[in-house]
């Protein structure tokens, strides 16, 4: 038995009736003789102070863990003891033998003696007056700036003081607010704005504490302010982090490293997502069956997240890596355990698997991911290529028209725009055999809206070049880049999906039948050596200094520069500003015995006439 909230609430009690007695005391100029009867408002005193324990349960809070909320607690307790031992008193006697300056005083002694010792033992376990009055901040190893003031920065810099971190050494902190200027928080200063960073470098480098890092709060600094500093810290030899939020590091306050992470790549590109219509997001997938195939890949797995968050009835999840189904099964039920989800092992390759799938659980909405999408693997593999990314495509629509599904909405990439490659080629092959699909079942009341959506890279997805980067940065270098003068569209997965899914809402209220093709706003290309260099500086190290880049040359089937749109392409904006539709162009579609002669060249192994029919057909 824990008898440590016994004697807790035996040291209040008797605290209550100390101060009473004391104030007392002090009141009769320490004339004991001259005290009026104080018997029975002591033992009043006692069973109230007792009850207001129990109903605020304070005996039982632990002292070294006590905070502003525990000591309004404290007040409140205290309050409402008093006030109902002064009306039991005045009920009994009138107050008569108590004066008025006891019943003033009584309450702030009691609430003094209640708090220091509690204030103490938190003092002791977490040392932070110690540190402050010692100036004990060498234990810390790295200097450290602050950009930003908000609870998250409020709440690292007040750990580091108390002593729950020790990693760091706060110097001092920019923030945008003027008014902040010369304040301090939890004893650090701050030195002004952050367009003043080179100033306050040297002010530090002078004061013998010199910066050597900086850490940015969440949602501090816009893309191009963030560039300009990192250009000024990379000037200095700094490293940059970014602050997790509060609640992300609140069960592992202990561990220093879990407060920092690297800023992310996503907050240089300059790319401010415009609001979307969230309510037409939700009605086209609100109770509806959902079937996403490459459900465990990097964009499928996204389009899982998205569309799980928007209340289908069920999901169906279809996938061929065992692996990454279990993954993105095992997230979303994590995510959310009441969902109805279905895990299906399967290719889109398999048209009679496909049809029992869809005979089973009967998808009324349809993302297609799965594809083969590395190009380089791809240009090896072309074969490969075709039988997923154009026999998979038409599988599934067909599978689609044959089981009513309401529409497919098929991903597709700027690659597919004058295509150099087999991965591309396969893409606006199918594409193209879309539409023709479409054409063919014009009128027909079953037939799916065929929903073509195009877009280029997207940051973090299968295959893409950042990851390799960062690999390469944490090796040491060098950074291999094809061409300095290789572009590519890029956005975060996350904002891509969501403009898919927006897509798709619209295509579902504008275009009742038919094959619509949208196209993203990916905003400017991003040079790969620009992006190389920064996630470079990112690592805080110099580009071309410590980190070589290396240029390797263009590899087979690439290009300097993706298009998003043909010049016979014409587009019109939508209700998403971030969304184009192409509304008129050259007929383009596809017919269905080209399509079928190049997949059994793919299926017979004739890969040299596969690949010219391939290039062929894709123009």
């Amino acid at each position: 038995m824990n008898l440590r909230p016994v004697f807790v609430l035996v040291y209040d009690v008797s605290v209550a009736v100390a101060a009473f007695y004391l104030t007392m005391i002090l009141r009769y100029n320490q004339d004991v003789k001259a005290l009026p009867d104080i018997v029975l408002p002591l033992l009043s005193l006692a069973l109230l102070s007792a009850a207001g324990e129990f109903i605020f349960q304070f005996h039982k809070r632990i002292w070294r863990y006590i905070s502003s909320y525990d000591l309004i607690v404290l007040i409140q307790m205290v309050l409402l003891t008093y006030g109902s031992f002064l009306l039991v008193m005045f009920v009994y006697n009138r107050l008569e033998g108590i004066p008025r300056s006891v019943i003033l005083f009584v309450p702030l002694l009691h609430i003094a003696l209640l708090s220091v010792p509690r204030i103490i033992a938190r003092m002791l376990d977490r040392k932070s007056e110690f540190s402050i009055f010692l100036k004990n901040k060498k234990r810390s190893k790295i200097n450290a700036l602050v950009v930003g003031i908000n609870v998250d920065s409020e709440h690292f810099i007040r750990d580091l003081v108390t002593g729950v971190s020790g990693a760091y050494n706060i110097v001092g902190i920019l923030d945008k607010n003027e008014k902040h200027r010369g304040r301090l928080i939890h004893g650090v200063k701050v030195y002004g704005h952050p367009s003043q960073l080179s100033l306050v470098i040297e002010k530090c480098r002078k004061r013998r504490s010199p910066i050597q890092k900086i850490i940015l709060a969440p949602d501090h600094l816009d893309h191009e302010a963030l560039k300009a500093m990192m250009l000024e810290a990379e000037a200095n030899s700094l490293t940059f982090g970014r602050l997790r939020r509060v609640t992300d590091v609140q069960s592992q306050l202990n561990e220093e490293r879990d407060y920092v992470k690297p800023v992310p790549l996503e907050d240089l590109l300059g790319r401010t997502q415009r609001p979307l219509d969230l309510p037409r997001m939700e009605k086209l997938i609100h109770g509806k069956a959902v079937l996403i195939t490459g459900a465990g890949g990097s964009i499928g797995s996204e389009t899982v997240r998205q569309v799980a968050a928007l209340h289908p009835s069920k999901v169906i999840l279809l996938e061929v890596s065992e692996h990454a189904l279990y993954q993105i099964d095992r997230e979303i039920g994590s995510l959310w355990p009441t969902l109805d989800k279905h895990a299906i092992l399967a290719d889109v390759r398999d048209y009679g698997r496909l049809d029992r799938i869809f005979q089973t659980y009967q998808p009324e909405l349809v993302f297609h991911a799965a594809a083969i999408k590395h190009v380089p693997l791809a240009e090896l593999n072309p074969g490969e290529a075709v039988l997923t990314n154009v026999m998979g495509t038409q599988n599934l629509a067909q599978v689609c028209h044959a089981h009513g599904v309401k529409q497919m909405v098929y991903i597709s990439t700027d690659k597919a725009v004058e295509p150099s490659n087999a991965m591309g080629a396969s893409k606006r092959v199918a594409e193209r055999l879309i539409q023709k699909l479409a054409e063919g079942w014009r009128g027909d009341k079953r037939a799916p809206l065929l929903t073509t959506i195009r877009f280029g890279n997207v940051l973090g997805s299968t295959g893409s070049v950042v990851p390799l980067f960062q690999e390469q940065i944490a090796g040491g270098g060098p950074v291999t880049v094809t061409d300095p003068a290789m572009e590519r569209y890029f956005m975060t997965i996350r904002e891509a999906m969501a403009l898919v899914i927006q897509a798709a809402a619209i295509a579902e209220d504008h275009a009742p039948s038919g094959a619509p093709l949208f196209i993203l706003d990916m905003g400017a290309p991003i040079k790969i050596t620009d992006m190389a260099e920064q996630l470079i500086r990112l690592a805080g190290k110099q580009p071309h200094t410590d980190i070589k880049i290396i240029y390797t040359g263009v590899r087979e089937g690439e290009k300097l520069t993706e298009e998003l749109a043909y010049d016979f392409e014409v587009m019109e904006a939508t209700v998403c500003a971030d969304v184009r539709r192409v509304v008129s162009g050259k007929p383009s579609g596809l017919e269905l015995q080209e399509a079928e002669a190049l997949v059994q060249l793919a299926k017979d192994g004739e890969l040299q006439k596969l690949q010219q029919k391939l290039m062929k057909l894709a123009q």
